[in-house]
């Protein structure tokens, strides 16, 4: 931790340095991409809670003292230490050009450190008209102080670019992020833009070559999958505001969270997609669990592109599928039926692709030493799914006679669904497979098929999980949700999977589970997206245990490595020396 600061202003440097601008380049005041760093009171702040999660509470006190020895006790005299830094890179070029701003009260006082730092005896660089030279390698730094602000480049034209306020280039970003970058999509010259889209379409086509390869009846629609793909790229380049990353520390929780936010230009088809995203709805909410060991939760409407490939691709497979029962050696009858159901099949997919609904749900629990699995899918035609489950069942018990006391078809209704059940006996997991009772004795499978709803639950108690799931959608109405949200606990992960392998070897593996166990109760990694103006914006929450977390890992897997390095077999179970 003590070389954070370093680092960071050795990055700042080093980027100002490599930014250096194209002859004959046209000048433009609009920015390409600005970098934002929060200050160094916040990276005290926020380092310390991230040094205290770390095991490390005393990072921030180091790295104190070692700046007071490197500075020979001046310290970054001249820095504001409030307020944040920024890298501007404009749209100059190629290459691109640009400059580093840091918030000052006085630059002179930093650029003797700077001096200082760059030999014993060298002496400061005095300014001429305001602007110092740095000496930087084999190249030249150049600074001036411009009101509160130190503007740092390689190139002295650049200086006199920047605006009054630089800060106002950061969009506030400082003050919402430790740390975050924001791309001006719009602002990239064309000619780049261009030279992206045709290494994409080569990269496509390439991809495109390979997936025939290895599925020969996609041939005849590999050019156009890929042409669709390159198509959409160049949209999303075209039409595209900005890209912003950003990573913040919320001292109330002690948690991190990392932003994605991405904006259209006002008036585009992207634009007109995403204002679809703030009435996003769903009725699998039921099947969301954030307390549950791990829990995904979907919802949204197909865009008109991919509705076209999925439709495209269920077409190309009916047809291979529909040639390969007309090849084989089968009675008229067998190829009928065999026909009759791929068809049904395919109708139900091609039907839900058409309505263009996206709405899926999911929790994986674990409670009182055993397991559930509930998923929930929006579909269409279920009553012709249903009919294919059926006539499947009904085949599968005449073939095998046993199985008719294990199928049961509506075994029960609830509000519009029919379930079907299967249970097998738990000799089906094998003698090396996971303990019967993580299941509840018996395996129990349960599918239930709804007009628009295809449902499944597998474990312990599974047909009254799949109930109280939908019963939860139902309760939760019809109101606007998060287009995307996931949650996972790695400590009630950790606890599936030892009653999954109760005996694991020692090394790695059960490190990492012991020191996910210890990540409670603060152990959540969780994700959400939701609308903003002309986009969407996208936050992974990770919370104070997942940080303790990984830094146990770290020491763990460190100690096992030792000075003999990565051993990988059965001698040690994982990582760890011979």
């Amino acid at each position: 931790m003590r070389n954070v600061l370093i680092s960071a202003l050795g990055f700042c440097v080093a980027l100002a340095v490599a930014l250096s601008p194209a002859a004959g380049a046209q000048p433009a005041d609009q920015p390409i991409a600005v970098i934002s760093f929060a200050g160094y009171d916040a990276l005290k702040r926020d380092g310390q809670l991230i040094a205290e999660a770390l095991g490390q509470p005393d990072a921030i006190q180091k790295l104190e003292m070692f700046l007071v020895m490197a500075t020979q006790g001046r310290g970054l005299a001249g820095l504001d230490k409030t307020r944040p830094w920024g890298v501007v890179i404009t749209a100059i070029g190629p290459p691109p050009a640009g400059y580093l701003f840091l918030p000052v009260t006085d630059l002179a006082p930093l650029v003797a450190l700077a001096a200082g730092m760059g030999g014993r005896g060298r002496q400061p660089p005095q300014p001429v008209d305001g602007v110092y030279e740095i000496p930087a390698g084999e190249q030249k730094l150049y600074a001036t102080q411009k009101g509160q602000w130190a503007l740092v480049a390689n190139d002295r034209s650049m200086l006199s670019k920047a605006p009054a306020d630089p800060g106002g280039l950061l969009g506030g970003l400082g003050k919402q992020y430790l740390l975050a970058a924001r791309v001006h999509v719009k602002n990239i010259p064309a000619p780049l833009k261009q030279t992206f889209i045709d290494l994409n379409r080569s990269a496509s086509q390439q991809q495109g070559a390979d997936l025939a390869a290895q599925f020969p009846w996609l041939e005849a629609i590999r050019a156009r999958m890929a042409e669709r793909r390159v198509r959409e790229i160049e949209r999303m380049i075209n039409e595209t505001d900005t890209l912003t990353l950003g990573l913040a520390v919320d001292p109330s929780t002690k948690s991190l969270h990392v932003d994605f936010i991405q904006t259209a230009i006002p008036g585009t088809t992207m634009a007109e997609l995403y204002k679809e995203l703030a009435d996003t709805r769903s009725d699998f909410g039921g099947f969301f669990d954030a307390d549950a060991p791990f829990s995904v939760h979907t919802s949204g409407k197909m865009a008109p592109n991919d509705i076209e490939a999925v439709r495209q691709l269920v077409a190309e497979f009916r047809a291979k599928a529909l040639k390969d029962i007309r090849d084989q050696e089968l009675s008229d009858s067998e190829k009928a039926a065999a026909s009759q159901f791929v068809n049904q099949l395919l109708d139900v997919v091609d039907a839900t692709a058409e309505g263009g609904r996206s709405d899926f749900g999911l929790s994986l629990r674990f409670a009182s030493g055993a397991v559930t699995l509930v998923a929930g899918l929006h579909i269409e035609k279920g009553d012709t799914l249903d009919q294919v489950v059926k006539r499947l069942a009904n085949m599968m018990t005449r073939e095998q006679p046993a199985l008719a006391e294990r199928v049961k078809l509506d075994a029960e209704q609830r509000a519009g669904v029919s379930f079907h059940t299967l249970t097998l006996p738990a000799e089906v997991l094998g003698e090396n497979g996971p303990p019967p009772e993580l299941f509840g004795g018996d395996l129990t499978v349960v599918l239930g098929i709804g007009p628009q709803t295809l449902c499944l639950a597998v474990g312990a108690n599974a047909l009254e999980s799949l109930k109280q799931a939908l019963e939860g959608s139902q309760a939760a109405g019809t109101g606007t949700v998060p287009p995307v949200r996931f949650s996972a606990s790695l400590s009630s992960l950790a606890d599936l999977v030892q009653a999954v392998a109760p005996e694991l070897p020692p090394g790695a593996a059960e490190a990492v589970l012991a020191a996910m166990k210890q990540a409670a109760p603060r152990d959540h990694i969780r994700g959400t997206s939701k609308a903003v103006p002309n986009g969407v914006h996208g936050r992974m929450e990770v919370e104070e245990g997942v940080i303790k977390a990984v830094a146990a890992i770290a020491r763990n897997v460190q100690q096992m490595i030792g000075p003999a390095g990565v051993q990988i077999g059965p001698a040690g179970g994982g990582f760890g020396p011979p």
